[in-house]
């Protein structure tokens, strides 16, 4: 556009946009702040007030796409932190897979018995103990309450359904 513009360009000086390859490049220096000189030609032109709207428009858009290009670093830039705040955990978990299996089974099994204790069924199993304030207990106590509640009603219709069956045989 300032190419064709500046095809009318009438000073002493030559212009920034005499073709279009220096018209890029023109423009790559303004979108860096260094429009003085060039500013100043386009009074020079037959259309000056074309020439400044369009670069008005130009450092607008310029604006708006290192703006977006900012944004688009910085989100990159959190994903990578993101990342890297869980790599840790991962290291540390292959760290534990490589010492586990360099251990025999038989020792395997006699240190679960230092840190497990036994289940109903004879195995053995981790059991950790929260320490839970009275809301949570109190929650705990329904959602417990509502599986039984839940088990109990399933249990009558597996019961119902089972009596109907034979009923109808």
């Amino acid at each position: 556009a300032y190419y064709v513009i500046f095809l009318s360009y009438k000073a002493d000086k030559p212009s920034f946009f005499d073709d279009p390859i220096q018209s890029i490049l023109a423009m790559f220096i303004m979108s860096l702040s260094e429009f003085g000189d060039t500013y100043e030609q386009f009074n020079y032109t037959a259309h000056p007030n074309i020439a400044k709207v369009i670069f008005i428009m130009y450092m607008a858009i310029v604006a708006l796409l290192l703006i977006n290009m900012l944004i688009a670093m910085m989100g990159k830039t959190y994903q990578d932190i993101a990342e890297r705040k869980n790599e840790w955990m991962r290291q540390w978990a292959r760290i534990v897979l490589v010492v586990e299996r360099g251990v025999p089974p038989a020792i395997c099994l006699q240190q679960q018995r230092n840190y497990s204790q036994a289940m109903a069924d004879g195995r053995r199993a981790l059991v950790l103990r929260l320490e839970h304030n009275e809301a949570e207990k109190e929650e705990l106590r329904c959602i417990s309450e509502m599986r039984t509640s839940n088990l109990e009603s399933r249990n009558r219709r597996k019961k119902l359904f089972e009596e109907k069956k034979r009923n109808i045989k």
